[in-house]
């Protein structure tokens, strides 16, 4: 059904994911990548997992985002990082998905780092739907 509609591409040989690490980014990106390559008619890249199925049927999701402007993005992010800051954006993490085949959780590490002052640091939610204009 996905096929013969093609409104729905899946990744069958994905990368191993650690959902508190980087590999949830590197994927993401990595699908990206893959659909920019695929094709470039399409408006909203939706990430979701097995985990979010079914949440609507295909037909409610087309009749909702139907009526919508096609230069919007759901994407919610602060720099406000809060508790974050400490738990999150200083400790050093070890995420063995990225090296290993075998699912594992990730570590931390020490010694704790520095804040960046490089860039500034935001913090979100991963789930986003983001729009595609040439």
């Amino acid at each position: 059904m996905f096929l013969k509609v093609g409104n729905v591409h899946m990744i069958t040989k994905a990368n191993m994911v650690t959902y508190r690490g980087p590999t949830m980014v590197a994927n993401t990106l990595h699908a990206c990548a893959i659909l920019l390559k695929k094709s470039k008619d399409w408006d909203w890249f939706i990430n979701l997992s097995a985990s979010d199925y079914p949440l609507v049927t295909q037909d409610d999701l087309m009749f909702i985002f139907s009526g919508l402007d096609r230069d919007l993005n759901f994407i919610e992010h602060t720099s406000r990082l809060g508790w974050k800051e400490d738990k999150r954006a200083m400790p050093l993490m070890v995420d063995p998905g990225l090296y290993l085949t075998k699912k594992s959780d990730v570590f931390w590490v020490s010694p704790r780092r520095a804040l960046p002052t490089a860039f500034k640091l935001f913090t979100g939610q991963f789930y986003l739907i983001k729009q595609y204009s040439l």
